[in-house]
């Protein structure tokens, strides 16, 4: 690969994860002025009311994501994706400036909610676009002889009512190699690392706990093993294995982490644990063509990942709008699904 097709795709990656820090932060600031704009473009007198109102409102640019995925995403297929990310970054912008200009429930009465809705309808519409979109431009950007590499980094802050804050640091990488390919299918091996770490351990249940699973340290080391096959004409499956170790590490936590009368100065503490032992995941994913653009699909997976054992099961039907060679679940193996971590899934 030449210097310069190296610097180019530089260029594009970096421009792609600007484009999308700027993107979320603007759909995600809403939340953090909750509290600012109930008092602003809702009703006065009840605080609570006006509180939970604001926050369906945040919820509704939620509901139109897919529908921003769907439109924008077929303006990247058609115009490039360069129009669609710039699509993208002017409709959140509208959406957030119009948020920013909207006069208060005292001086246009209802309209100010209403305009409120209208401008996270925007910025949901933009975000459902994005997502999919700046996946897209990285990976066609991406040289051919290091596509068989894949990595993530996220940052996470956690917080609620009557409950202790929180962060979240996590990484995943790994590569993976096909090494046999043939007309019925194709056999790829792999090698994959994820760690994560919070900040508190909040997994119990007593006041100011959180109830989740959050551990100092968490780091898992596994082998995957892919077989994506098919059979005559119709029917597509792929089969995930894949064999390992975990251990996570979880500090002493208090009772009450955000009562200091109710914890006292040397109140009672869960204690702390280190746990190692193997990891197994193990994944099926079938498809069957019906007639027309008719997919009707199964899935299970059965994995150990984390502090729990998980069985899932399930099938859906889909209709594509058009012709495809391969159904939606083998179409792009190698592209992050929404937990960014294909190829191989760690649940």
């Amino acid at each position: 690969m030449s210097d310069q097709s190296l610097a180019d795709s530089r260029r594009a990656v970096s421009a792609a994860v600007v484009g999308n820090v700027l993107e979320w932060y603007d759909f995600a600031v809403y939340g953090y002025l909750a509290t600012i704009i109930a008092k602003n473009f809702f009703p006065p007198g009840d605080e609570v009311a006006a509180l939970l109102a604001t926050f369906a409102a945040f919820g509704v640019g939620f509901l139109v994501r897919p529908l921003g995925g769907i439109v924008i995403g077929r303006i990247g297929d058609t115009r490039g994706r360069k129009v669609a990310l710039i699509l993208t970054i002017l409709l959140m912008a509208v959406g957030t400036v119009l948020i920013g200009l909207i006069p208060s429930y005292s001086t246009i009465g209802v309209l100010a909610p209403i305009l409120l809705v209208v401008a996270r309808l925007l910025q949901g519409f933009s975000a459902g676009g994005e997502w999919g979109g700046s996946t897209a431009f990285i990976v066609e950007w991406a040289p051919a002889n290091r596509r068989g590499f894949y990595g993530s980094f996220g940052y996470q802050y956690l917080t609620g009512t009557n409950v202790a804050s929180n962060t979240r640091f996590d990484g995943n990488a790994g590569a993976y190699w096909k090494i046999m390919s043939r007309s019925y299918g194709a056999l790829t091996i792999g090698a994959n690392v994820f760690g994560m770490g919070y900040s508190k351990n909040l997994r119990y249940f007593t006041y100011g706990q959180g109830g989740y699973f959050s551990p100092q340290e968490y780091l898992l080391l596994n082998a995957p093993v892919r077989w994506v096959g098919r059979y005559k004409r119709n029917f597509e499956y792929s089969i995930t294995a894949s064999l390992g170790s975990q251990q996570f590490h979880e500090d002493a936590s208090p009772f009450f982490p955000t009562d200091p009368a109710l914890q006292g100065k040397s109140g009672p503490y869960y204690p702390g644990q280190s746990v190692s032992g193997a990891n197994y995941n193990v994944e099926f994913r079938g498809s069957y063509h019906l007639p027309g653009n008719w997919y009707l699909s199964a899935y299970m997976n059965m994995n150990n990942a984390l502090d729990y054992n998980q069985q899932i099961f399930g099938f859906s039907l889909r209709y594509l709008f058009r012709d495809s060679l391969a159904s939606p679940e083998m179409m792009v193996p190698t592209i992050p699904d929404w937990k960014g971590l294909q190829p191989f899934n760690l649940p």
